[in-house]
């Protein structure tokens, strides 16, 4: 049993796999493209708020052939005592005609939103 395994592992290397460039957004949905505000690189700071959090970076690039947003921040306090780790995703559901985010904070708070 074990000794198919290589044999299967050198199959699947040989099927040409479709590449998927990352570097924009799907040519196939045109309605992506205001997504491109959150790809990029950024220094925060953050005024107001309750959770005593002052500044961070945040970071964003296209996925999963370009369907999606990934964003990620990392937030901390003014002494440094207290940080939270965020990722966002965001996309265009082209079936319910409306922008979709979910939203993961390393507390386990978890959002979801949709818009147009």
């Amino acid at each position: 049993m074990f000794a198919r395994f290589p044999l299967v592992l050198l199959c699947l290397g040989a099927l040409p796999f479709a590449a998927t460039a990352d570097d924009g957004p799907s040519p196939n949905v045109p309605e992506l493209e205001p997504l491109a505000n959150y790809v990029g690189e950024w220094d925060m700071q953050i005024t107001g708020g309750t959770l005593g959090l002052t500044s961070g970076e945040s970071s964003g690039k296209w996925t999963l052939g370009g369907r999606f947003v990934e964003q990620h921040a990392t937030m901390m306090s003014a002494d440094g005592s207290r940080n939270m780790e965020i990722k966002t995703l965001y996309t265009y559901d082209q079936q319910l005609q409306v922008y979709r985010l979910w939203t993961f904070l390393s507390s386990g708070f978890t959002i979801e939103r949709t818009g147009t």
